[in-house]
This record gives C-alpha cells, structure tokens and sequence, in this order.
C-alpha cells in the first residue's frame, strides 16, 4: 500500500482517498499568550522544567487561530524527561492526532509545527485528582480556559469532560473549560 492510502494502519477506502486533498496552509500571523499562562500554571503547581517544556511545545505554535485538539487528562506516566518526540511516541492518542492530521491534510499538517493539543487539566493526573482540593481543581480549569481563550484557535476539537460541582444556578457536570469551549 501507498502512504497515503491507509491511515491508523487501517486502509482508506477508496472513495474517501478522492477526498483527501493537500490543504492551503497559511502561518497565522498573531502571537498568543497560552504559552506563557501554561507554563506559569506550572511553575505555581511546581512541576519539573522538563514537564513544562512538553506541556508548553504540544500547546505550541504560540501563534493564534488554527486548529487546537483538547484532552482530558492524556495520560499519567509521559517520559517528559525524554521530550516532546518520546511522549508522542508514548500515547496512542497523540501518535493517532499526529497521523490522522497529517493523512488527511494531504501531508501539509503536522502536530508539533500546526495544531495545539491542551490537557483540560493541565498537571493534573488522574492519580493526582483525587488528592486536589476543590478550589485547586477550578485554578486548573481556569487556567485552561485562559490559555485556550488567549489561543483564538479556529477549530477546536474536546476530548472529555470534567464534572467540577457548582453553586445552584452553575451548569452542573460541565466544566467551565467546556462552556468557553460551546460558547466560543
């Protein structure tokens, strides 16, 4: 088989390949800040330089618009000390992100140089959300919707939701990075 006739190691039917054509692909000229508040996030929560530096590369390029993908929670034991390439290679969902974009932009698309990928929580595990106290996991929430709000992505694609309990009258069981999200 051709590169470009399978796609997750499945085959690509043949009339879904005739629809695959090479995107126009335009580097958005406007800087965001999501990198600086991601980071910040985790330079408060203490987190390692080395996490930070994968958290903030996937979330890249730091420019604004284009395509941002948003997890929830992608995994507990990335190799961060390893980079960006090694928990790529680590999680299935961002080996399948990275394929699927790329297959289906006709090459043109490639995750680390195009398209954002947000934790819902960023530096929270799941391990670890059990232990955060309630207001610790809003600050996270927050900071998420900060840094997807000062992304101006063009698409967003959510993965997930988190159920942060709320005041009477809150939309109940839905996050508040969901909300910005719906009302984007």
């Amino acid at each position: 088989m051709t590169p470009d006739s399978e796609c997750l190691g499945i085959a690509i039917d043949h009339r879904i390949r005739r629809l695959i054509e090479p995107v126009e692909y335009f580097p958005p000229d406007g800087t965001g800040n999501h990198i600086s508040i991601l980071d910040a996030r985790g330079r408060i929560l203490g987190r390692s330089g080395a996490e930070r530096a994968v958290t903030v590369e996937l979330a890249g390029p730091q420019s604004t618009g284009n395509v941002t993908v948003v997890l929830q929670q992608p995994g507990n034991d990335h190799p961060f000390e390893w980079g960006v390439r090694a928990v790529i290679e680590k999680r299935p969902t961002l080996r399948a992100l990275e394929n699927v974009f790329y297959v289906f932009s006709g090459r043109k698309l490639k995750l680390l140089r195009d398209i954002s990928v947000f934790d819902l929580l960023p530096y929270i595990t799941d391990d670890n959300w059990k232990k955060h106290e309630q207001r610790r996991k809003g600050e996270c929430a927050q900071a998420a919707q900060w840094a997807l709000g000062a992304k101006e992505p063009d698409v967003v694609l959510c993965e997930g939701k988190i159920f942060l309990p709320g005041k009477p009258g809150d939309l109940k069981g839905v996050s508040q990075v969901a909300v910005a999200i719906q009302s984007a």
